[in-house]
């Protein structure tokens, strides 16, 4: 039977799970206390929480806020650190955080990005993206020199015909 206590905080997790834009997950066995919170601490300046919770309380969280993939990944300690802002800079800043704490049992293990279930080389490939202003920025560069190309395509044809009738023009009225 389930206690209030249980009930609540995976209540509180799911909806962590959906207001976050990316979660990752990390396995921090023996950190002590204070590097956890150091780790909470220089996480939060970029919009990262960081939760620790039970896997089983983490499973059915993460089931009722539709987030798939992740089941596996819940072994041994577990921690969740909340993306709510750029999921590349946000996962960058916990790979980054994770790195510096120079603990080798201290790892990220997965994470979820929407409701796709992410490995560890998912997460680092998360990490190397731009952000996504970036990437449409990209994007549309590339489609305004497309249409500029066609543009430039197009006005060569017409005025590489308007010149020939000019000349035919020119020529006709020698003719005469």
């Amino acid at each position: 039977m389930p206690t209030a206590k249980k009930i609540t905080e995976v209540a509180e997790l799911t909806k962590r799970f959906q207001r976050a834009n990316a979660a990752v997950l990390l396995h921090y066995r023996e950190l002590k206390v204070g590097e956890l919170s150091d780790l909470r601490r220089k996480l939060r300046p970029s919009n990262i929480e960081v939760k620790i919770s039970k896997n089983t309380l983490l499973r059915i969280a993460t089931a009722n806020a539709g987030k798939t993939g992740l089941e596996k990944l819940f072994a041994g300690p577990t921690a969740v650190a909340f993306i709510y802002g750029s999921e590349p800079q946000g996962a960058k800043a916990v790979s980054d955080a994770v790195k510096a704490l120079r603990k080798d049992n201290v790892k990220v293990t997965g994470g979820i990005i929407g409701d796709v279930g992410l490995d560890v080389a998912g997460v680092e490939r998360l990490t190397t993206m731009k952000p996504l202003d970036e990437q449409l920025a990209t994007l549309l560069g590339a489609l305004q020199a497309s249409a500029g190309q066609l543009a430039a395509t197009l006005n060569g044809g017409i005025q590489s015909l308007a010149y020939a009738l000019s000349a035919y023009e020119g020529k006709l009225q020698e003719q005469q």
